[in-house]
């Protein structure tokens, strides 16, 4: 039985677990290993009164990649499967929907944002791997879906009730919504920016186009990297005005403050 995790990337929205945690998660940046989607580090912390099963070899990557007999695209109806060892959600989702999107979308689930619903859609344990034990398994509990935390708050659900028509729009052609928006004139005239410009706050340049699937596509993975390399930190300034990071790791490529991750392609 293949086993299961996110390594994709990632959505709309991350808020891994933070209830009373011991575990000092790596920085924005830091990479993988000791990340909030470091679920190794999940199982072997369990603070939250959860049983989540470590993988018996201590890897990390092993939740969502492996290097022999991984997954076949093509079987999966899939077009984008990185050596994947995750099973794969089986939920249909109803697309973003607005008068205001000048997109059409087909697949919403197309390129990383199936592999990220993998584990945020609520359904596919997180802990299952390779051939560890099962998600059916009555020997030791599952950590299910993505639900990291007992706390509803800190759930960072997305996708419930099988829609994504409240969450932002995945899987339309960046290029021709951007032109659609342009042609529109008027206050939409200027709305998108180009797909060369560079994300905001981030030293590393990383493009608009640089993230989009297939370069032109927008997906989970165009906001979020979910294996914590080029993503960035967010600062707050308090009442006295001393500036710290704000403790929050959405593995986005832009800061929040300012919604400099919205603004990079935004213009507003």
């Amino acid at each position: 039985m293949k086993k299961n995790f996110l390594a994709a990337f990632t959505i709309a929205a991350v808020v891994a677990a933070g209830t009373a945690t011991a575990l000092a998660w790596t920085a924005p940046g830091g990479g993988i290993t000791g990340s909030r989607h470091d679920i190794n580090a999940y199982a072997k912390q369990n603070t939250d009164g959860l049983t989540v099963q470590a993988d018996s070899q201590e890897r990390v990557c092993a939740f969502c990649h492996t290097p022999h007999h991984a997954y076949d695209p093509a079987a999966n109806n899939a077009d984008y499967l990185p050596l994947w060892s995750h099973e794969l959600t089986k939920k249909n989702y109803a697309p973003y929907a607005s008068d205001s999107l000048q997109a059409s979308i087909g697949d919403p689930l197309i390129g990383p944002s199936r592999l990220c619903m993998s584990c945020h859609d609520g359904v596919v344990a997180i802990d299952t791997h390779y051939t560890n034990a099962s998600e059916t398994s009555t020997t030791a509990a599952q950590l299910t879906g993505d639900i990291f935390s007992q706390k509803d708050s800190e759930h960072g659900a997305v996708g419930a009730n099988d829609s994504l028509i409240s969450d932002h729009p995945i899987g339309f052609n960046y290029i021709d919504a951007k032109t659609a928006d342009k042609n529109a004139g008027g206050k939409l005239k200027q709305g998108i920016r180009e797909e060369t410009a560079t994300f905001m706050g981030n030293v590393a340049g990383v493009a608009i186009k640089d993230v989009l699937h297939l370069g032109t596509t927008m997906t989970c993975a165009s906001c979020h990297d979910v294996h914590n390399k080029d993503n960035v930190a967010s600062t707050v300034t308090d009442a006295s005005g001393t500036t710290k990071d704000s403790g929050m790791n959405y593995f986005v490529y832009a800061p929040q403050n300012g919604s400099q991750l919205c603004l990079t392609c935004h213009d507003k």
